[in-house]
């Protein structure tokens, strides 16, 4: 019998893999830092709703959850520009009407992806595992349980990275001869905000548009949520005025 393969990250790349690979016979670990989001609430202020479009449906009808996922989206036109002066303009995203990108939650379809994993019956998912480092030599994973604090070695080749922009599979490759990266870190940052309904229970604005406060140098989004409700994005630098160094968020 092989070894399993064992994925790092159970976001939504790691997720939909762990569902292609248990859809040809293979069996697939999943290990995960955060606890398990479908039984615990997690703080949403980093999380960014999706703007989903036609590449990213092709790969979920792929593995026949093309029309679960869409129920959890609103499908958006184009992108409604907001000047200084409050004025509107909408941009479309194509010319005939199913040219649409698609707003979804991202923790929503995190969700999905993980109960279609689970459902394999293939793919064994660890929550509230945080893989330190791995050696590339074995393939050996260091794995610190963030519920009972221990540490353990995990022989677990072979390992597919889906940890994220500070992968830490990545960086224990990056120590090898002849390895290489480049990274870019960005100057600005993000914090998540929320428009609420309306007194009437609707949505605030345009339901069926990508909103767009553009300002030169920062910016504001806002994608709308099936709750009637919209995820508000707002990017600033992190340095000069205005930024976050300057800003209050509360």
């Amino acid at each position: 019998m092989s070894s399993p393969v064992h994925i790092v990250g159970a976001g939504l790349a790691g997720s939909l893999l762990a569902i292609f690979l248990a859809r040809r016979g293979m069996e697939v670990i999943v290990l995960e830092r955060r606890p398990d989001m479908r039984r615990e609430d997690i703080p949403a202020g980093r999380s960014i709703n999706l703007a989903l479009a036609n590449r990213g449906l092709a790969a979920l009808a792929r593995v026949g959850l093309e029309e679960a996922v869409r129920r959890l989206t609103i499908p958006m036109r184009g992108r409604m520009l907001h000047d200084e002066r409050g004025a509107l303009q909408l941009v479309p995203y194509g010319q005939q009407p199913h040219e649409v990108i698609h707003s979804i939650s991202r923790a929503g379809l995190n969700k999905l992806l993980m109960d279609a994993a689970e459902a394999t019956g293939r793919v064994e998912l660890r929550f509230n595992q945080r893989v330190d480092t791995m050696n590339p030599a074995t393939g050996t994973l260091t794995v610190y349980d963030e519920i009972s604090g221990a540490t353990s070695q995990l022989t677990a080749a072979p390992v597919i990275a889906a940890d994220g922009a500070g992968s830490r599979i990545r960086e224990a490759l990056m120590a090898l001869p002849d390895a290489h990266e480049t990274e870019d870190v960005l100057p600005h940052d993000y914090k998540e905000l929320n428009i609420p309904p309306t007194a009437g229970g609707c949505h605030a604005l345009e339901v069926n548009a990508l909103h767009i406060w553009p300002r030169g140098g920062y910016m504001c989004i806002a994608l709308p949520n099936t709750e009637r409700t919209f995820t508000v994005t707002l990017f600033l630098p992190n340095e000069g005025d205005p930024s976050f160094a300057t800003v209050r968020v509360t």
